[in-house]
């Protein structure tokens, strides 16, 4: 039996309206938000056995992974991804960024890897998570300065109670750093993924309780939005190995050239050492 057979790995795709994605023995579709949703994209919706679909519009690509975490059985390996965001496994490793762009799916296999070599990467580290985006900012005051500073006061409340041994942990990553892997993409191994969860839904979940979620769409998505910032500061703080990988991203053509991508890293980071 081969290493690839001995285990195995599903990537979510996380979907919400009719397109093309991925869908084959890795990667599962899901459709995310269906219990609210008025279309039904025939594969797998977030809405079955234990899930919290109903609350898709705050917590996102969240409720997709909830439901694998209390869905999925005999898996060894969990991962999430986008119907337009794809980790790119392979392929111009010689400049890396934090994304690639291609003009539509048909092109995607050459960056993806087989399931035996999928297995051989996964096996390198504890963890493959996008490449970091750079941030003018810290990662507090960028989230304070795009959303509500209060829900980000309350969040750290409730880590201070409910998990205070990572609290040094979260300090350092949200105020001493402006870089982090968004998007809540991520493949993990489940017995990390497992623990992942139990922690970060245990937070987010109280956090729910306290806050005052806003009317308006962009802002409602906070549980989501605090979700992307907690991946971060749950690998930091278990020290996980990381193999960080870019992010293939489809129906777009490419808005910068790499000069430009380095240019504006390179701008981020002068101003975040200014204003810190």
């Amino acid at each position: 039996m081969s290493e690839g057979e001995k285990n195995k790995v599903k990537i979510l795709v996380c979907c919400h309206k009719a397109g093309e994605w991925l869908n084959d023995d890795i990667y599962l579709p899901i459709q995310c938000g269906k219990a609210i949703s008025d279309l039904d994209l025939g594969i797998q919706g977030d809405d079955t056995g234990d899930n919290i679909s109903v609350k898709n519009k705050n917590y996102c690509e969240l409720t997709a992974i909830y439901w694998a975490w209390k869905n999925l059985r005999d898996v060894d390996y969990v991962g999430l991804v986008h119907y337009r965001r794809y980790f790119m496994l392979k392929g111009h490793i010689c400049y890396p960024r934090e994304v690639f762009y291609v003009n539509d799916i048909s092109f995607i296999s050459d960056f993806l890897l087989e399931k035996n070599e999928l297995i051989k990467l996964l096996k390198k580290s504890d963890v493959i998570l996008p490449i970091k985006k750079t941030l003018s900012l810290s990662l507090k005051r960028n989230y304070c300065s795009n959303h509500i500073s209060e829900d980000f006061s309350i969040l750290r409340d409730v880590l201070k109670e409910k998990s205070p041994e990572y609290l040094s942990s979260f300090d350092q990553v949200m105020n001493k750093r402006n870089s982090a892997s968004f998007y809540n993409m991520f493949i993990f191994p489940f017995s990390i993924f497992d623990d992942y969860c139990t922690w970060l839904f245990n937070l987010l979940f109280e956090v729910e309780r306290r806050i005052s979620i806003s009317f308006y769409p962009y802002q409602a998505r906070v549980l989501g939005f605090m979700g992307e910032r907690l991946l971060n500061v749950y690998c930091f703080h278990h020290n996980l190995r990381i193999t960080y990988k870019p992010i293939l991203f489809i129906g777009s053509s490419d808005p910068y050239g790499y000069f430009m991508y380095l240019m504006n890293r390179l701008r981020n980071n002068i101003s975040f050492l200014i204003s810190s």
